[in-house]
């Protein structure tokens, strides 16, 4: 078993009642998400005005709004596309921040300086003036809106890895490893990322609902 499910079986084991109610919450979630619009017989950009606000029934679950679309076609295809983009982003912004922030603490010196200097001039830019910036430079798609959010958010990952990094590998273990020959790309792998990933996951789960309103922004 490789060091990242180990920590996965042990966070569950340990978890508490409320924990798991979470995360099955979740996952409910995220399955209405990407098989809801798979159980609606309805397009959810179908307008029809002569069944217009309507309460919910046996046909339009959700009822349907102003234009008479389908509610739950729409709240399934939404949720989606929400989802989506959270997941990416935040995945995205994770993988690259352990990857920067984690060899600027270990590696340190003039490489350390620019990456952190840049991360603070980002961080000094209101992040949601910049991401709308940056998807208007890219141009109007759902794929540019996403690139902009990945640019916002990253500076964030990359500091809290940086941080963290520079704590772990002052112990024993990873001092033993640089001893040993290991290189700063062996260590982050094998000793920096087992024990950072458990607090960047938490900062990235707090992080999606944020990511999801940015989007609609």
């Amino acid at each position: 078993m490789s060091a990242q499910a180990a920590w996965m079986a042990r966070t569950w084991r340990t978890a508490d009642l409320a924990g798991r109610w979470g995360f099955g919450l979740l996952i409910a979630m995220a399955l209405f998400a990407f098989f809801g619009p798979l159980v609606s017989r309805f397009d959810p950009a179908a307008i029809d005005l002569a069944g217009r606000l309507t309460g919910p029934s046996v046909t339009h679950w959700f009822g349907t709004d102003e234009l008479g679309r389908d509610l739950f076609a729409r709240v399934a295809s939404g949720a989606r596309l929400s989802l989506l983009a959270a997941v990416s982003v935040v995945f995205i912004t994770i993988a690259f921040g352990i990857l920067i922030g984690g060899l600027a603490g270990l590696i340190g010196g003039f490489f350390e300086t620019v990456i952190m200097r840049a991360v603070d001039i980002m961080l000094s830019i209101p992040a949601l003036v910049l991401a709308i910036a940056l998807a208007a430079a890219l141009g109007p798609s759902l794929i540019n809106a996403l690139t902009a959010l990945i640019v916002v958010r990253l500076p964030v990952f990359i500091r809290l890895a940086r941080a963290q990094t520079l704590s772990i590998k002052s112990r024993a273990f990873v001092d033993a490893a640089r001893m040993a020959g290991a290189g700063p790309f062996y260590q982050l792998r094998h000793h920096i990322l087992p024990n950072l990933m458990g607090i960047m996951l938490v900062q990235g789960l707090m992080d999606m609902a944020g990511v999801v309103l940015a989007a609609a922004a």
